[in-house]
């Protein structure tokens, strides 16, 4: 097993409860909100906190998934700018 920490997708939290996807808010994160929160047409979707999750399914808030890309040196396609965002992923 390695140290190393792999940021591997965008993810949402609210409380314990965290959504992931490719991107933020994509369809598969849609569809996992609808199944907790139903329709965001007639419910109310409570805040949500935007980060990421590692290879281990820990949720990293932008600016600390922003130094982890950049200190383990994970391949980007954009250098983040303080705060990672899943285009700098890939």
């Amino acid at each position: 097993m390695t140290d190393k920490i792999h940021i591997v997708c965008a993810a949402c939290r609210v409380g314990d409860l965290i959504f992931a996807g490719a991107r933020h808010f994509d369809t598969v994160m849609q569809t996992q909100m609808r199944a907790v929160y139903g329709d965001p047409e007639t419910n109310d979707y409570p805040a949500m906190e935007q980060g990421f999750i590692d290879q281990t399914g820990k949720f990293w808030e932008r600016i600390p998934a922003a130094i982890i890309v950049q200190d383990f040196k994970q391949s980007l396609v954009n250098k983040p700018r303080g705060h990672l965002f899943s285009e700098d992923l890939y």
